[in-house]
């Protein structure tokens, strides 16, 4: 996108982002790189997710292309035991952001501060890795791209 086009904006609560006029209500970004909002979809009344990739991707043309093509063939793809890329909004827009569903519920850090001793058992992960294992390989098969001959 190039310096001259991108410029960062200041995110609010009940800010209003086009093209679709979704509403932010609530920032989720702690630890993560670039942002990530909790909004409102206007059309559907319903809660989703808008990450905004980090400056030192949309700066860098090659890193940015990258994200861009990545999360643009998640829209279309469905994969189990992963939240949905709903729509990549790069045009038209100063910050280029991600749209994806939101799920309820506590992320991995805060279900861990929830329990009395702060400690996953590790039969519990077990049982997560392997459903995350399912869904990376079928991921995989999902949105691989054909081999390129050099």
């Amino acid at each position: 996108m190039g310096l001259d086009s991108y410029q960062w904006g200041e995110l609010t609560p009940g800010m209003t982002l086009q093209p679709k006029g979704w509403v932010l209500t609530r920032d989720l970004t702690a630890r993560t790189a670039g942002a990530q909002w909790l909004a409102m979809d206007p059309t559907s009344g319903t809660e989703v997710l808008l990450y905004f990739p980090p400056l030192s991707v949309v700066e860098d043309d090659v890193l940015f292309d990258e994200w861009q093509r990545r999360s643009s063939r998640l829209v279309s793809k469905s994969v189990p035991l992963f939240q949905q890329v709903v729509e990549v909004v790069i045009k038209g827009v100063k910050w280029p952001f991600a749209v994806i569903e939101a799920v309820d519920g506590l992320d991995l850090n805060h279900f861990r501060l929830s329990l009395e001793n702060r400690t996953i058992p590790i039969s519990q992960l077990k049982g997560w890795l392997e459903s995350v294992s399912v869904a990376l390989d079928l991921s995989l098969i999902h949105i691989s791209e054909p081999t390129r001959p050099y």
